[in-house]
Parts: structure tokens; sequence; C-alpha cells
């Protein structure tokens, strides 16, 4: 289940769990350290910068792409959402920013009933089938299919490190920015010497739950919200089996780019049920909005 799905669910079900909370909110969740609930002026929010490439051209094309999945040797992907044309679309790109070449094969009919979008039931799968045509996509991932040549060119991989708490400050401008104390707050990966990405938790307001996706660049911040409904102690916020915490495991970045004036970002979030994937654009001040979203669900037999 998704985040997005999980808030239909929650907002039925939410007058009931505040009423049940009563007084135990302060003791369910973890206490904020007193060294981040005093927070600076908020810094100046902005979209990616320089470093990362710009290409100029026409309209973004953003909402003519869709997600793929590869099948287990790499060399096809199927489509798992609609494509209007899909014989225009030459390339995909995957994790690390990595570019595929691929050439449209054929429109291909589920063989049998199957829920699980994996490698091993590519073949029962239903969608526009594309075949690799120099080296390989990496087995039984999520690729981006797009037309954009713009987009193609400015897209630059995001390198990964281990998690680590974030230091005092950079926990500081999140909270200055936000408005709001922080729960938890991890750094995650580096762009550029200049960009890093972070992820956050932030405190509970009523029964509104709040984490992040955070780019920073010299203090300027950027944000991915995702909003969920607090339920109670021990209860989903964001995914079917988080028990209301919030952790950046499972995030991937298929690639960030910034294009005609416009921040995009490729995200992939897997949990036990499935992964989520989403195009996000930054064409305001201070956040990304999903343009393109696809959900892989996982959790049932292999064969189904």
């Amino acid at each position: 289940m998704t985040f997005r799905a999980n808030l239909a669910f929650a907002v039925a079900t939410s007058v009931l769990a505040a009423c049940a909370r009563g007084n135990d909110q302060a003791s369910a969740r973890p206490q904020v350290p007193a060294a981040v609930h005093s927070a600076p002026r908020a810094p100046e929010v902005r979209s990616l910068p320089d470093s990362v490439p710009q290409v100029a051209g026409p309209r973004l094309q953003l909402d003519e792409g869709a997600f793929g999945l590869s099948n287990s040797d790499g060399d096809a992907l199927i489509v798992l959402d609609t494509l209007v044309n899909p014989s225009r679309f030459h390339t995909a790109i995957c994790a690390d920013a990595r570019l595929v070449p691929v050439s449209y094969v054929r429109y291909q009919e589920a063989s049998q009933h199957t829920v699980n979008k994996i490698a091993a039931n590519f073949d029962s799968l239903t969608g526009d089938v594309y075949r690799v045509v120099a080296g390989s996509a990496p087995q039984d991932a999520t690729c981006y299919l797009s037309a954009d040549s713009a987009l193609l060119a400015s897209a630059v991989p995001v390198h990964w490190t281990t998690a680590a708490p974030c230091d005092s400050t950079l926990a500081a401008s999140i909270i200055a920015a936000k408005h709001r104390p922080l729960v938890r707050c991890w750094r995650l990966a580096v762009v550029t010497p200049q960009v890093t990405l972070a992820a956050a938790q932030f405190a509970i307001q009523d029964t509104s739950d709040l984490a992040a996706l955070v780019l920073l660049d010299h203090g300027q911040l950027l944000f991915e919200d995702f909003p969920a409904q607090y339920l109670g102690p021990g209860n989903f916020a964001w995914r079917a089996d988080d028990g209301g915490e919030f952790t950046p495991d499972g995030f991937g970045i298929l690639f960030l780019a910034r294009v005609r004036g416009v921040d995009v970002m490729g995200v992939t979030w897997a949990a036990a049920e499935g992964e989520d994937a989403y195009i996000e654009v930054a064409d305001s001040a201070a956040s990304f909005r999903t343009v393109s979203s696809t959900y892989r669900y996982w959790a049932g037999d292999a064969g189904d």
C-alpha cells in the first residue's frame, strides 16, 4: 500500500484515532533533542544550483513519459502505464542516471491474471514491450522512459552514502524552513560537492505526520514532502508495515536534472509490499510536485 493510498484510509479513521490517542502523543513518539528545537532565521529556499547541468529548449515533455520494468536478463522493458505513441520512445533512464537505448517491439496482452509486477512475471504482464538495443538494463529494475532529449542530456546520478544523522546546522536549517520540530534527520547522498540529499521526519502536529526528502545546496533547501495521518502508536503512517515510523530505507534516486529552469527528480521508494516510483518537478520556490507515478506490487507469490 502506498503512502497516498494510506491517506484515504487514514482520513476515514483519524477522528477515532485522535480520540483514542488522548494524551499519549508525547510518549508515543521519540523526544526531539533540545538542540534542534531552536532554529535561526529560515534560509532562502530555491532550486538546484548551476552545478547541476541545465539544458535549454522546448517545453518539458514529462507528462508523455512512463515507468517501465526490466526483465530478468536486462534485455527488455515493459511499460507499467499507458503510452499514447510508444514508438516515440528510444531511451530509458535507470538507477544512477544510466541511459539505456531501447526500441519499441509490440503491445503485449497478459496471458494470465498477474498482480505481481516483477521480472519473473514479465511475459505475463500487459503493456508496451521494448528491446534493449545496446548494453543492458539493470535486472528486475524500475526505469523511466522519456522522449525528452533535454531531460536525457541533463540527467545526473546521485551517489549514495551510508545514512548518518544530520549535523546540527543542517537540522536547524530544515526546522527553520518548515517551521516544525524534527524527530529524525539523515544525510543520504552526494549529488555534487555543493548539493546533498537528506531525509527528515518531523514532529506530529495534531494528527498530521510529515516526512520529506530534502535537497540542500549552500544552506538552500528544496523539499519533497510525504504527508501522512498519525493513527496512534504502532499503526502505519507512510507504509503498510512502518509502525508509524519513517526511515530512509528503500529510497532510490534514478536521476536529478535541471531542464529549462525546472528541477526534475526521479524517485523510487521500495517497501515490503511493493515500490512507488515518481517523477517530481520543482517549478515553484520550495517544493516538488508529482507529474508521473506508478506502483509495482510484489508482495504475493512470484507466479501471481
